[in-house]
């Protein structure tokens, strides 16, 4: 079974959006094209089943948390994750 691709309009149904105050500058996103990201990422999941799917998300998380590289920022993308969530 592959990995369903959310539609453009329902991208966040199942978490919250993070407020901007709710992280620090550093963790803000600095990139330029925010849509073409998430359509890397979604391209990055077609095809693959929901454990690779999630071996995926995991070994990129370690990868930004690797580039990212401050624990302070990185406690704070945590906390802000899991608030949307939880």
């Amino acid at each position: 079974m592959s990995a369903t691709r959310p539609s453009k309009t329902n991208r966040t149904a199942s978490a919250a959006p993070i407020a901007k105050n709710a992280l620090p500058a550093q963790a803000l996103p600095s990139f330029q094209d925010a849509d073409a990201f998430y359509e890397r990422l979604l391209d990055a999941h077609a095809g693959l089943t929901s454990t690779q799917s999630e071996l995926l998300n995991a070994r990129l998380i370690l990868l930004l948390a690797h580039r990212v590289g401050d624990d302070r920022v990185l406690a704070q993308c945590i906390a802000a994750a899991r608030d949307g969530v939880a």
